[in-house]
């Protein structure tokens, strides 16, 4: 349980995602099963594309067209095992949000053609209305700029805090480079001084009459501390 409390407050995101993932894989997946109009192959890629879902937050850009193409399989076979199903729809409002997400625009862009391309498609095969075909336009656009200004404030959030991190490693250095550079200075200081001592000790001991024992003991004793 402290695992995933840590898992959450550091990347919240990527556990929604996966969790969104399964779940769509798993209903994808059961709904297209349990349809009686559904053939072999279309559970086949309906089971191709729910694996490709899981991998959607790793693989950003090629996962979502896998996806893309599963369903396209599907809904060639056969359009009305697919028509009274939720779970297709679903993914297809999801992949371009996940699409948004990548981190080069061009890609992102061209994924988000795709699924427009992909719906078009769908509607086309189901023989809908043109008002069915702005709409799954619209919400798969919405999607998708969804995804990419969510990302990119992401991203932005993430920059300010590598240069924040940054920032105080190089605050860290600097004060460590500032003690290093005031110790170096002290011991210069110091070892100056304690030589200077010695030194003394050492020209006052010479001085010393021969009956003075004990202060000349206690001289060496200096000299050889200092030393």
């Amino acid at each position: 349980m402290t695992r995933i409390r840590e898992l959450w407050r550091t990347d919240r995101g990527r556990l929604v995602h996966y969790f969104v993932a399964v779940d769509l894989a798993i209903f994808l997946v059961v709904e297209m099963a349990v349809n009686d109009d559904a053939r072999g192959w279309q559970v086949a890629f309906a089971v191709a594309g729910g694996i490709a879902l899981l991998f959607t937050r790793d693989y950003t850009f090629v996962a979502p067209l896998v996806v893309a193409a599963a369903l396209a399989a599907v809904v060639a076979i056969d359009p009305d095992a697919v028509y009274d199903t939720n779970a297709a729809s679903l993914v297809i409002l999801f992949m371009p949000w996940c699409l948004g997400t990548y981190n080069e625009r061009t890609k992102a862009v061209a994924g988000l053609v795709v699924y427009e391309a992909l719906g078009v498609y769908a509607n086309y095969l189901f023989d809908a209305s043109v008002g069915d075909y702005f709409w799954i336009s619209v919400f798969m656009g919405v999607t998708w700029t969804t995804g990419f200004v969510l990302s990119r404030r992401t991203e932005h959030l993430r920059q300010m805090a590598d240069r924040a991190w940054q920032a105080e490693l190089e605050r860290e250095r600097a004060v460590i480079e500032e003690r290093q550079r005031i110790a170096r200075e002290l011991h210069d200081v110091i070892a100056h001084s304690v030589s200077v001592m010695t030194v003394q000790a050492g020209a006052v001991r010479r001085l010393l009459r021969d009956d003075q024992e004990k202060e000349r003991d206690a001289l060496e004793a200096v000299e050889s501390t200092g030393r």
